[in-house]
């Protein structure tokens, strides 16, 4: 129930990370899962497009099946979260980027921990 939109970065510089490996898939993607815009490798400025956010708050409002928003029951999801630590969170709070070992040392452990958890299999 909410607009989605991941801008990715232009040019990475100053780290060993080549420069141009974050600037494609930024994206807009609509309530109901429909991406309304999306850039290929270069400049991300061709990912645009109009948000309707009447549209939006009126889908809000809607009685049925297709409300997931009021239909969660999120205090049955509460506990399960408060006790979860899989993607530690402030990796970077030290200022800097994560080289790419780094990066992928940290997306392996996650996924480690999401298997023994039993989340993934």
């Amino acid at each position: 129930m909410v607009y989605l939109i991941s801008a990715n970065t232009g040019q990475i510089l100053g780290t060993a990370t080549a420069s141009s490996s974050a600037d494609a898939m930024s994206k807009i993607v609509d309530w109901t899962g429909k991406v309304l815009a999306e850039a290929g490798s270069g400049e991300s400025t061709v990912a645009n497009a109009v948000i309707d956010l009447p549209a939006l708050r009126a889908a809000r409002q809607r009685i049925g099946m297709g409300n997931l928003l009021s239909r969660q029951p999120f205090a049955a999801y509460e506990q399960t979260y408060e006790q979860t630590d899989w993607a530690v969170p402030n990796a970077m709070a030290g200022g800097g980027m994560l080289n790419q070992k780094q990066a992928i040392a940290r997306q392996r452990a996650v996924i480690d921990r999401l298997i023994a958890d039993g989340v993934l299999r």
